[in-house]
């Protein structure tokens, strides 16, 4: 997409792994709550845990499968819409890149 530049494209290669690294962390931190949760069974637990896992594989999915330049606008717009993307990292995007970003946000809600 125009609005991404060749820096903004470096930028978000350069922070994959962490952006990755901190969902992940928030999953694993998720599921960690879900398994010492008392007031369940085990089973109701296991349930709850594979629904949460099969969402999150979602949410990865659309984060950072098919993390090419083509496709960075629509992965960023995920990593927005998943708060993956904080607000420092985003302000280090081009003014295009934010621009764009910031008039696509409402369409992104509504999905």
């Amino acid at each position: 997409m125009a609005d991404f530049t060749e820096s903004d494209w470096k930028y978000l290669r350069g922070i994959h792994d962490e952006m990755l690294s901190a969902l992940c962390g928030r999953i694993n931190q998720r599921a960690g709550e879900i398994t010492r949760d008392q007031s369940e069974s085990e089973h109701a637990k296991y349930l709850r845990l594979f629904k949460h896992v099969r969402a999150s594989d979602d949410v990865i999915a659309q984060c950072f499968n098919d993390w090419r330049r083509s496709t960075i606008a629509l992965r960023t717009m995920c990593l927005r819409r998943h708060k993956v993307l904080t607000q420092e990292q985003f302000e280090h995007l081009s003014p295009g890149a934010q621009d764009m970003l910031n008039a696509m946000e409402p369409a992104v809600k509504r999905s």
